[in-house]
């Protein structure tokens, strides 16, 4: 059964906070959790962030996921 990507899932995320910004704190969880549990190519997430007007959104996350790195 097909199903889509983590990226793509991010992407319609991002696509839809553009479009409603009230989605945004939910929208924002679900996709922190998806970096969090799921292996997803970083460079493509980054664009989907640019794309959709969100760059400082991902720099939050980014920092966010360095911070909580462990030694």
């Amino acid at each position: 059964m097909p199903v889509a990507k983590a990226e793509h899932l991010i992407a319609l995320k991002l696509f839809a906070m553009k479009n409603d910004p009230q989605r945004g704190l939910q929208d924002m969880a679900d996709i922190q959790q998806l970096l969090r549990v799921t292996p997803v190519d970083r460079d493509e997430v980054r664009g989907y962030f640019e794309k959709y007007g969100q760059i400082d959104k991902y720099e939050q996350l980014a920092g966010k996921k360095e911070s909580n790195a462990e030694p």
